[in-house]
Protein backbone atom coordinates (compact mmCIF):
# COMPACT_ATOMS: atom_id res chain seq x y z
CA UNK A 1 0.00 0.00 0.00
CA UNK A 2 0.92 3.55 0.21
CA UNK A 3 3.57 5.08 2.65
CA UNK A 4 2.94 8.73 3.53
CA UNK A 5 5.46 10.61 5.33
CA UNK A 6 5.17 14.64 7.05
CA UNK A 7 8.01 16.88 5.97
CA UNK A 8 8.38 19.75 8.35
CA UNK A 9 11.19 22.06 6.48
CA UNK A 10 11.19 24.44 9.36
CA UNK A 11 13.55 24.32 12.65
CA UNK A 12 10.94 24.08 15.59
CA UNK A 13 10.72 27.82 17.61
CA UNK A 14 13.81 29.20 18.92
CA UNK A 15 16.18 26.66 17.78
CA UNK A 16 17.30 29.02 14.98
CA UNK A 17 17.88 32.03 17.28
CA UNK A 18 21.40 33.76 16.75
CA UNK A 19 22.08 31.81 13.94
CA UNK A 20 23.36 33.32 11.15
CA UNK A 21 24.13 33.49 7.14
CA UNK A 22 27.26 33.26 6.39
CA UNK A 23 28.65 35.40 2.96
CA UNK A 24 30.48 32.54 0.75
CA UNK A 25 33.32 33.95 -1.76
CA UNK A 26 34.43 31.76 -4.57
CA UNK A 27 38.02 31.60 -5.10
CA UNK A 28 39.78 31.16 -8.28
CA UNK A 29 41.04 27.79 -8.91
CA UNK A 30 44.91 26.77 -9.21
CA UNK A 31 46.41 26.13 -12.43
CA UNK A 32 46.73 22.88 -11.07
CA UNK A 33 44.00 22.47 -9.63
CA UNK A 34 41.96 23.43 -13.03
CA UNK A 35 44.08 21.27 -14.56
CA UNK A 36 42.84 17.98 -12.53
CA UNK A 37 39.68 18.91 -13.38
CA UNK A 38 40.17 19.03 -17.08
CA UNK A 39 42.20 15.56 -17.34
CA UNK A 40 39.37 13.95 -15.12
CA UNK A 41 36.53 15.44 -17.39
CA UNK A 42 38.12 14.17 -20.38
CA UNK A 43 39.05 10.93 -19.61
CA UNK A 44 36.64 8.52 -20.49
CA UNK A 45 34.73 6.19 -17.74
CA UNK A 46 35.15 2.67 -18.53
CA UNK A 47 32.45 0.76 -16.94
CA UNK A 48 33.22 -1.36 -13.52
CA UNK A 49 33.44 -5.10 -14.16
CA UNK A 50 30.39 -6.98 -13.67
CA UNK A 51 30.83 -10.47 -15.18
CA UNK A 52 27.25 -12.18 -13.77
CA UNK A 53 25.87 -8.94 -15.83
CA UNK A 54 28.27 -9.39 -19.04
CA UNK A 55 26.95 -13.55 -18.73
CA UNK A 56 22.92 -12.00 -18.90
CA UNK A 57 23.97 -9.61 -21.31
CA UNK A 58 25.35 -12.16 -23.37
CA UNK A 59 22.49 -14.78 -23.05
CA UNK A 60 20.38 -11.98 -24.55
CA UNK A 61 22.08 -10.95 -27.23
CA UNK A 62 22.42 -14.84 -28.39
CA UNK A 63 18.67 -14.58 -28.30
CA UNK A 64 18.39 -11.50 -30.61
CA UNK A 65 20.93 -12.62 -33.14
CA UNK A 66 18.82 -15.85 -33.10
CA UNK A 67 16.14 -14.23 -33.65
CA UNK A 68 17.51 -11.82 -36.33
CA UNK A 69 17.59 -8.38 -34.52
CA UNK A 70 21.19 -7.76 -35.52
CA UNK A 71 22.04 -4.48 -34.30
CA UNK A 72 20.55 -5.64 -31.16
CA UNK A 73 22.43 -8.42 -30.88
CA UNK A 74 25.64 -6.35 -32.08
CA UNK A 75 24.79 -3.99 -28.97
CA UNK A 76 24.18 -5.99 -26.03
CA UNK A 77 27.30 -8.05 -26.73
CA UNK A 78 29.31 -5.10 -26.98
CA UNK A 79 28.03 -3.99 -23.66
CA UNK A 80 29.03 -7.47 -22.52
CA UNK A 81 32.29 -7.19 -23.85
CA UNK A 82 32.73 -4.20 -21.85
CA UNK A 83 31.91 -5.53 -18.86
CA UNK A 84 33.77 -8.55 -19.11
CA UNK A 85 36.63 -7.53 -21.40
CA UNK A 86 38.48 -10.72 -20.27
CA UNK A 87 35.38 -13.59 -21.18
CA UNK A 88 36.64 -15.40 -24.53
CA UNK A 89 32.91 -16.65 -25.41
CA UNK A 90 31.81 -13.14 -25.38
CA UNK A 91 34.17 -11.94 -27.78
CA UNK A 92 34.14 -14.87 -30.06
CA UNK A 93 30.15 -14.05 -30.38
CA UNK A 94 30.58 -10.10 -30.66
CA UNK A 95 32.94 -10.80 -33.19
CA UNK A 96 30.46 -13.25 -35.03
CA UNK A 97 27.40 -11.01 -34.71
CA UNK A 98 30.04 -7.77 -36.11
CA UNK A 99 30.05 -10.01 -39.40
CA UNK A 100 27.12 -11.17 -39.88
CA UNK A 101 26.18 -7.42 -39.44
CA UNK A 102 28.24 -6.62 -42.14
CA UNK A 103 27.65 -9.08 -44.30
CA UNK A 104 24.00 -8.29 -43.98
CA UNK A 105 24.63 -4.20 -44.66
CA UNK A 106 26.87 -5.09 -47.44
CA UNK A 107 23.82 -7.07 -49.44
CA UNK A 108 21.68 -4.49 -48.86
Amino acid sequence: GWKWIEVNVDFPFGHTHRLRELDGTPTDLTAEEQATIDALQAAPVAPAANPTLARQLRGAGLAALNQGKIDRAVALLGRAAALDPANPLIARDLARAERIARTVRSQH
